[in-house]
């Protein structure tokens, strides 16, 4: 997608973050886990990961990533944060 992206407009920065619900959490996860191998040229900035399935969110199941560029997020807290951000 980033790649496709910057061909039409190659102004668009490399950086990306990947981020995801539920089981679209896992995918995040998972792009995360591939991005250094899979496109190295794309700096990946962080993952922000709501609700993951259970065995998706244990670090072990991706040992090529940096966990330190992963938050998890619980719904509510998801919630009460964009609740804060926007002001209501």
């Amino acid at each position: 997608m980033i790649r496709a992206s910057r061909a039409v407009d190659p102004s668009l920065s490399r950086r990306w973050v990947s981020s995801g619900h539920s089981q679209s959490g896992h995918s995040a996860l998972w792009a995360a886990n591939m991005a250094s191998r899979y496109a190295p040229e794309l700096p990946l900035q962080g993952t922000v990961v709501c609700a993951p399935p259970a065995p998706a969110s244990r670090p072990s199941a991706y040992p090529g990533m940096n966990h330190q560029q992963v938050v998890y997020v619980a719904l509510p807290d998801a919630f009460a944060t964009v609740a804060r951000y926007f002001g209501r």
